[in-house]
């Protein structure tokens, strides 16, 4: 499981730069499929994982941990999800606006005031993913790096 979970990792890194800082819709919904995917297979690889116990609470250090990359990701499939609805919201909107039978001009001039707010709302999550994707990437080292790990590790005989 860790070993899907770091591969999965390594799509939303790929994602992440593929959208790179650009508000660009279909490469950010992209980015909120791996971090769902990122996100689901953490969640399953914690809970197949065996409890670790040590005298240094080194056991509920690793779940807040754990909690903690969840709750980022979490967050994170939220807030793009959010922009992705808008969209899909924007689309349909100019599609009325755009249709043979269109509403009437002070109609269609709400429909633009309207598509003007959703659209300002989408930069402004936009930026709050910004400023987010510096935790994603850490996650998906992390993630990455404690596959490395187990996969370096020596079966006991």
């Amino acid at each position: 499981m860790r070993r899907r979970a770091a591969r999965r990792a390594e799509r939303l890194r790929a994602a992440i730069d593929n959208a790179a800082g650009i508000y660009l819709p279909d490469r950010l919904h992209q980015v909120r499929i791996a971090v769902k995917k990122l996100r689901y297979a953490i969640e399953i690889a914690h809970q197949m994982s065996p409890p670790r116990r040590s005298r240094t609470g080194a056991s509920s250090r690793s779940i807040r941990s754990v909690n903690g990359q969840i709750a980022v990701l979490k967050r994170a499939q939220d807030l793009l999800g959010r922009m992705h609805d808008l969209e899909v919201l924007i689309a349909r909107t100019r599609a009325v606006q755009g249709a043979p039978n269109a509403p009437n001009l002070q109609l269609s001039g709400d429909l633009d005031r309207l598509v003007r707010r959703l659209e300002t709302e989408c930069r402004q999550l936009h930026g709050l993913y910004m400023a987010s994707r510096s935790q994603l990437t850490v996650i998906c080292d992390r993630v990455t790096a404690a596959a490395q790990r187990q996969a370096h590790r020596v079966p006991a005989a």
